[in-house]
């Protein structure tokens, strides 16, 4: 498992990084290449 951090946009516009999610690896990569989030 491993913990990844949410990236949302918040009411103001910025992303909310305070939102956390554990994810497997798999749906960690799934994420990735389908959503473009960043490895961050």
């Amino acid at each position: 498992m491993v913990r990844i951090q949410t990236h949302h946009l918040n009411e103001s516009g910025d992303w909310d990084r305070h939102s956390s999610m554990v994810v497997t690896v798999e749906q960690y990569c799934d994420v990735i290449f389908t959503k473009s989030l960043p490895l961050c």
